[in-house]
This record gives C-alpha cells, sequence and structure tokens, in this order.
C-alpha cells in the first residue's frame, strides 16, 4: 500500500501533463482563430488554422489511429472543428457589427457635415 502512496504524484503529474497536451490544439487552434478573424480581412486567412487541424487529423491519423482507434480521434478532432467554428461565427458577426456600427455612424458624421 505503501508503494501506491508514493507513486500517487507521479500519477498526478502525468494526468496533468496529458490534459496539457490533450487541450493544446484547442488553445493554440482558437486563439488563432481569434486573432486571424479579428485583425485579417481575406477570408481565405480565416481557413489557416482549419488548415492545421487538417495536418494534425493526418498526422494523428497516422500515429494515432493504430494504438487508440478511430472513434477518440474521430471525437477529438470534431470537437476542434466546432470550437473552430463557433469561434469564428461568434467573432466574425461581432466584428461584422462592430464595423457596421461604425460606417453608420461615419456615414451620418459626414451627413452632417455637408458630405
Amino acid at each position: 500500500m505503501f508503494h501506491l502512496i508514493l507513486a500517487a504524484p507521479v500519477l498526478a503529474v502525468y494526468g496533468a501533463a496529458a490534459i496539457f497536451v490533450l487541450s493544446l490544439p484547442f488553445w493554440v487552434g482558437g486563439l488563432l482563430q481569434l486573432v486571424l478573424t479579428v485583425f485579417c480581412r481575406k477570408k481565405p486567412v480565416y481557413a489557416i488554422p482549419a488548415v492545421l487541424g487538417v495536418a494534425g487529423v493526418i498526422v494523428s491519423g497516422i500515429k494515432l489511429v493504430p494504438s487508440v482507434g478511430v472513434g477518440p480521434v474521430a471525437v477529438y478532432w470534431l470537437l476542434y472543428f466546432v470550437e473552430l467554428l463557433l469561434i469564428f461565427l461568434v467573432v466574425y458577426n461581432i466584428k461584422r457589427a462592430v464595423l457596421g456600427l461604425i460606417a453608420k455612424k461615419k456615414a451620418s458624421t459626414d451627413a452632417k457635415n455637408g458630405g
């Protein structure tokens, strides 16, 4: 029983490291999607995180599917792409609304000033 108590911190660190490694693509991809959606104007640039995700699908398909199976890998990457889509939709619609308000305010200011 004593050896189990000694191994508990090691197992906790291993679990924390595994959670960190598994969540890293979500953080990096989500942050990249957020930054690109806010600051870029060309629409093909918005797809960069998705292209990186496809590269991740290919690599994990080669490396992880033989040992883990198709199901968990497919669910993991499905959640990744759903996260990217939700971030894009929310941020893009907020960006459109803000730019529309700015354009409307500028148009009303120009109309008041005579043009």
